[in-house]
């Protein structure tokens, strides 16, 4: 079994540092299980932290300064920059388990992006946004070209809005993203 993971369940999770993650991480390994992230993923989840980590901060921050002028005490902020570092050495750490697979960018010119994004297929919004996600869905595609037929697939997002069509009070993977791995695997399971 081979599960594809979206960079919206890595940073759900606490960025998969959850309890849950963790149980999901050693369960697939246990289970032999082959997590496929990718690169793109990665690059989003270590380039979305230090943004998250700044907003919440001001919220803290001012809380923060509100609680030391209640009680008189001096309560430390968060160092940023530690965090930031040791949120990429976590990311490093998950890149080298041994049933987790980065897959490569895919190999697309610029300009192939910006007409796809012009046709207002899937994972593109009816806006033509949706680079990140098109970047995702295209690594994933060309991983899915090299495995045989009979793996079973499995795609974790929430993300539905973009990869998926709701069918019978379920997700399913959108046809305008089926027809670009057809033939080369009957199913993606979302």
């Amino acid at each position: 079994m081979i599960v594809f993971l979206d960079s919206n369940a890595l940073i759900k999770e606490n960025l998969f540092r959850s309890s849950f993650a963790t149980l999901f991480l050693r369960a697939t390994k246990f289970l032999g299980i082959r997590l496929v992230i990718p690169k793109v993923v990665m690059d989003e989840i270590e380039g979305h932290y230090p943004l998250r980590l700044i907003e919440k901060n001001k919220q803290f921050d001012k809380l923060r300064r509100e609680i030391n002028n209640l009680t008189g005490q001096d309560i430390d902020g968060v160092d940023l920059a530690h965090e930031v570092k040791r949120h990429k050495r976590w990311i490093r750490k998950l890149e080298k388990i041994e049933n987790v697979e980065i897959l490569p960018y895919p190999r697309l010119s610029l300009r192939k992006v910006v007409r796809e994004s012009y046709k207002l297929r899937k994972p593109f919004k009816d806006n033509g946004e949706g680079y990140k996600d098109y970047l995702i869905w295209k690594s994933i595609a060309s991983h899915i070209s090299k495995l045989d037929e009979d793996d079973e697939l499995h795609f974790i997002t929430e993300n539905v809005k973009d990869f998926c069509l709701k069918k019978d009070d379920a997700f399913v993977l959108h046809p305008d993203l089926f027809r670009q791995i057809e033939g080369n695997n009957d199913a993606v399971t979302v």
